[in-house]
C-alpha cells in the first residue's frame, strides 16, 4: 500500500506540474471524442476544412471513453479532469506491475518493480496527454494479470482476460499481434487444457469487435477489419526514403494518406494503396528493408534525452534497504539520493523542469537485460511476459518504430529491471538462513 499511495502522490503531482493541451496524436483524440459527444459521429474533419466526415484510422475504445466524460460534464470540463482520471489508471497499473512481479519473483522484486514503473518517465507523462496507452497499459497488465493467477474458477478467469484482450484491440490495433501470442502460451499450459479455451477466446475477443465492424461496413465502401491505419504506417516504415529519416524524422512523408484523400480515394481504398506500395518496395528492394530493420531496432531502443541516472539512485536506495549491515545501507542510500538529487536540479538547471524526477529506458534496459539473464533457468515461468513484449517489438519493426509502441510493453521490462537490480542484493548464507528458521 505504501508504493500504491507513493504512485498516487508522485503522478498527481506531476500531473498537476505538467499538464499540457492536446497535441499531435493527442488533438486527434480529442477531436474524435468531441465530435462522438456533440455530434454522435466517429468522425474527424478533413485536412481541407468542413464538417466531421467516417473515419477508421483511430480505434474507437479510447475516443469513446472520453466522449462519455465530455457528454456528461461538458468538454472543457473533461478535458481538465483527464489527467487526473489518467493519473489514476496508472496507480492502477503500479499495482498490477506489483502483483505481476510477486506471481513471478517475489515480495521484494515486486515492490521494486512497482516504484520503477512509479518514477519511469513514460508513465510520468503519459496521463498528462490524451494518448490511447493510458487505456492500452491497464488493459494489457490486466489481460496477464488474469492469465497468469491461479484460481479455482478458471472458465470466468479466463472469460475476463480474453475480454480484456479484446478491448485492447479495440484500443489500438497492433495489439492483434498479442492474440495469437497468447493462445499459444495458454494452450501449452498443460495443467489448465480445456476443450472451451478456444471458443472461449474467440468468442471473447470477436464480440467487442462486432459493432466496430458493423459501423464501418455502413460507413466505406469496402470492409475494415481493424483500421486504416495500417497502411500508412506499413508505408512509412518500408518506403524509398526511410533510410534518410529512420527516426521519422522532419523529412518523413507524412501527409501521403492526405493527398491520397484529396485525390478521390476514399480511407479503405487509400489505405491498401499504402499497403501495396510498401510491400511493392520490400519486393523489389530486399537489402534495404533487411538495413532499415535494424535501423528501426536501434531507433526502437535508443536511450532517451530524458534523464536516466535516476534509476541508478533508485537501484542504489533499495539495495540499501535490502542491506542487512547498517553501514553498508547507509552507505547505499546516501549515494542513491544523492544521485536522484543531482539528477533532479541538473534537469531542472537546463530548464526541464521536474523530469529528473524520473528515468528513462537507458539504464532501465540494461537492468532488464541482467534480469533476463538472471531468470533464464525458470524462463518457462513466466514465457508470456517474454513473447507480449517481443510481440509489440515486433509491431514497431514491420511497420513504423514509433517509440510509444514499446511504452505500451515497458512495464514488463520494468519488472525484469527490478530482477537485475534485486540479483545484487547480498543472499544470506546457509548458515544464516539456518539461524533464522531456528529463532522463528
Amino acid at each position: 500500500m505504501v508504493v500504491i499511495g507513493l504512485a498516487a502522490v508522485v503522478h498527481l503531482a506531476f500531473c498537476f506540474l505538467h499538464h499540457v493541451g492536446p497535441t499531435g496524436d493527442a488533438a486527434e483524440y480529442h477531436a474524435l471524442a468531441v465530435n462522438l459527444a456533440t455530434h454522435g459521429t466517429f468522425g474527424l474533419a478533413p485536412s481541407a476544412g468542413g464538417p466531421p466526415e467516417p473515419t477508421a484510422r483511430r480505434m474507437p475504445l479510447y475516443p469513446l471513453m472520453w466522449a462519455g466524460s465530455y457528454a456528461a460534464i461538458g468538454v472543457d470540463e473533461g478535458l481538465s479532469l483527464a489527467p487526473v482520471l489518467q493519473a489514476g489508471l496508472m496507480v492502477l497499473n503500479v499495482g498490477l506491475v506489483i502483483a505481476l512481479a510477486r506471481r513471478f519473483f517475489g515480495d521484494g522484486t515486486a515492490l521494486l518493480a512497482g516504484v520503477l514503473t512509479c518514477f519511469y518517465h513514460p508513465c510520468l507523462l503519459l496521463p498528462t496527454e490524451l494518448l490511447s496507452e493510458n487505456l492500452y497499459l491497464p488493459l494489457l497488465l490486466g489481460t496477464l494479470y488474469f492469465l497468469t493467477r491461479e484460481t479455482s474458477r478458471p472458465i470466468v478467469q479466463q472469460a475476463i482476460a480474453f475480454g480484456l484482450l479484446g478491448m485492447l484491440v479495440l484500443t489500438r490495433a497492433n495489439a492483434v499481434l498479442l492474440v495469437p501470442v497468447v493462445a499459444v502460451c495458454v494452450w501449452r499450459q498443460k495443467a489448465q487444457r480445456r476443450w472451451w479455451r478456444g471458443p472461449l477466446l474467440a468468442g471473447c475477443l470477436i464480440l467487442p469487435l462486432v459493432p466496430w465492424w458493423t459501423r464501418n461496413a455502413s460507413a466505406f465502401d469496402r470492409p475494415v477489419s481493424l483500421s486504416t491505419n495500417g497502411g500508412w504506417n506499413f508505408y512509412l516504415g518500408h518506403n524509398p526514403g526511410y533510410a534518410t529519416n529512420p527516426g521519422l524524422g522532419p523529412g518523413t512523408d507524412y501527409a501521403i494518406f492526405d493527398r491520397l484523400r484529396t485525390d478521390g480515394l476514399t480511407e479503405p481504398r487509400a489505405d491498401r494503396e499504402l499497403f501495396r506500395r510498401g510491400w511493392a518496395f520490400c519486393r523489389e528492394h530486399p537489402g534495404e528493408v533487411a538495413a532499415n530493420t535494424a535501423r528501426k531496432a536501434r531507433v526502437l531502443f535508443a536511450a532517451h534525452t530524458r534523464p536516466t541516472w535516476t534509476f541508478a539512485g533508485i537501484a542504489l536506495i533499495a539495495l540499501g534497504v535490502w542491506q542487512r549491515r547498517r553501514s553498508a545501507a547507509a552507505v547505499c542510500i546516501t549515494a542513491g539520493v544523492a544521485v536522484w538529487l543531482w539528477q533532479i536540479a541538473s534537469c531542472y538547471r537546463a530548464g526541464l523542469g521536474l523530469t529528473g524526477l524520473g528515468f528513462s529506458f537507458g539504464l532501465a534496459g540494461l537492468g532488464a537485460a541482467a534480469g533476463l539473464i538472471v531468470s533464464a533457468r525458470h524462463l518457462r515461468e513466466h514465457r508470456l511476459l517474454i513473447a507480449v513484449y517481443a510481440a509489440q517489438v515486433v509491431a514497431g519493426v514491420l511497420f513504423i518504430p514509433l517509440v510509444r509502441i514499446r511504452w505500451g510493453v515497458d512495464p514488463i521490462l520494468l519488472i525484469y529491471s527490478a530482477v537485475g537490480c534485486m540479483a545484487l542484493r547480498r543472499k544470506p548464507t546457509t548458515e544464516q538462513q539456518e539461524a533464522r528458521r531456528s529463532s522463528a
